[in-house]
């Protein structure tokens, strides 16, 4: 059977990606979920330079005020870590399951693991399924 690692971009939920890891299992393949990167939740002065963040969506706290949830870019270390990491378990195929915000860490996902680890990778979820 295949070794199958499934990626979920900022989403620890991933209620899809985990129907499909369940279903991978149960027809007797080897499955790696891998959640890479989630949002990080900061007040306005902590927020990092532009360059390192994506996109900021805004949230309030149990005290009212205003937060700031942002997905980091993926960084170097991740990214070897990563590889090192679909390396290791010698996976067969990689699944990314993200949505249209995360397309263009996605893409970038998709070329490390193709130049890289040297297998094919399937996108899923909303995105994908839509355009």
């Amino acid at each position: 059977m295949a070794k199958v690692a499934l990626i979920s971009l900022y989403d620890t939920v991933a209620l899809g990606l985990r129907y499909l890891s369940a279903s991978l299992k149960e027809a007797g393949h080897d499955v790696t979920v891998i959640y890479l990167k989630q949002y990080e939740v900061l007040m306005r002065e902590d927020l990092p330079d532009e360059g390192a963040i994506d996109e900021v969506n805004y949230g309030l706290c149990s005290r009212g005020e205003i937060v700031y949830c942002y997905p980091r870019l993926v960084s170097e270390p991740e990214h070897k870590g990563l590889v090192a990491l679909l390396k290791e378990k010698q996976v067969d195929v990689v699944g990314i399951s993200l949505t249209s915000k995360f397309i263009n860490t996605a893409r970038q996902v998709t070329e490390w693991v193709k130049d890289e680890v040297g297998v094919p990778v399937i996108w899923g979820g909303i995105e994908p399924t839509i355009n």
